[in-house]
């Protein structure tokens, strides 16, 4: 998912999980999720969710899951509808549902698969910052030695000396930066926090195989 425009409101656009460019009336406060799954990642990252399709929690069921009602939602006016993707294209049990949902807000579509969601959690924390909590603020652009940065070709073992390159490529791109290991995408940062967790956890795995 690329983000473009000005700041979070309308006038954006963006390209989402399928490809599919998606304009952006206005901001995105609250949110509808086409199943539990999608529902559990935007509570996650301190969406509102305000619908869901199928039962989650306390949030107003607004049809089966990845079978949502085109007139429940309608009804709850969400600024925004979230669904999952499979083989590229939105995950709903009916396809064409998507153009009825898109006559009530934007549908966005993220892979909750790659990186074990942590590239969704980033693209959404970073698209739907004022529905939660806030988005994670600009890093600085470090002094980096190192040139430009290729995020796709950073193994975790090798990111320490990398840091300053991670960092800048995220805070001038406003993506995450996506962490490959042994031929799959392992991590995602999206600010100088994540890495420092990412760090971390590295820190200890090295420390327990001494």
């Amino acid at each position: 998912m690329s983000i473009g425009g000005g700041a979070m409101g309308g006038g954006r656009s963006f390209v989402d999980a399928t490809g599919t460019p998606v304009p952006l009336r206005s901001p995105i406060r609250t949110v509808v999720a086409t199943d539990p799954e999608v529902g559990a990642l935007l509570v996650e990252i301190g969406a509102t969710v305000i619908g869901c399709a199928g039962r989650f929690g306390e949030v107003p069921v607004i049809g089966d899951a990845r079978r949502p009602d085109a007139r429940e939602v309608a009804a709850l006016r969400p600024d925004g509808i979230i669904t999952g993707t499979r083989d590229g294209r939105h995950d709903l049990a009916e396809p064409a549902v998507v153009d009825a949902l898109r006559r009530t807000a934007p549908v966005i579509a993220v892979d909750l698969a790659r990186a074990g969601g942590a590239v969704a959690r980033a693209e959404l924390r970073a698209l739907l910052g004022p529905t939660g909590r806030p988005a994670p603020p600009a890093v600085p652009p470090p002094v980096d030695p190192l040139g430009e940065l290729d995020p796709t070709g950073s193994g975790v073992a090798e990111l320490g000396p990398r840091a300053a390159a991670v960092v800048r490529e995220v805070a001038r791109t406003g993506h995450a930066a996506v962490l490959i290991e042994g031929g799959r995408e392992v991590a995602a940062i999206i600010d100088i926090a994540d890495y420092r967790r990412l760090r971390e956890l590295v820190e200890l795995v090295q420390a327990l195989r001494l």
